[in-house]
């Protein structure tokens, strides 16, 4: 692995980087956009996909949290992009 990929070899042997382990893209407390454009707060690392976390979403109408739900149990919704903090959905 080191003659073919130094750059990875470097990062696992010195960073450990690499080594730890990572069950989720997106980490527990972030927001996300859904695919159906409402935002939702990541509150556990997906158990099955790490690109599908389970979320809380916020309800913007009534302004309060709504339902949770797992991600990974869906097909009709996704995680769109990140909702970097100060940064409007959409």
């Amino acid at each position: 692995m080191s003659a073919r990929y130094p750059l990875k070899a470097f990062v696992i042997s010195r960073l450990g980087i690499l080594n730890t382990p990572c069950n989720s893209l997106f980490p527990i407390g972030s927001f996300v956009e859904l695919s159906d454009q409402r935002v939702a707060r990541v509150i556990a690392a997906g158990q099955k996909h790490f690109t599908k976390p389970t979320v809380r979403i916020f309800d913007t109408d009534k302004r309060e949290w709504g339902d949770t739900v797992d991600l990974s149990e869906t097909e009709e919704l996704k995680v769109s992009r990140a909702v970097e903090k100060g940064q409007p959905p959409g």
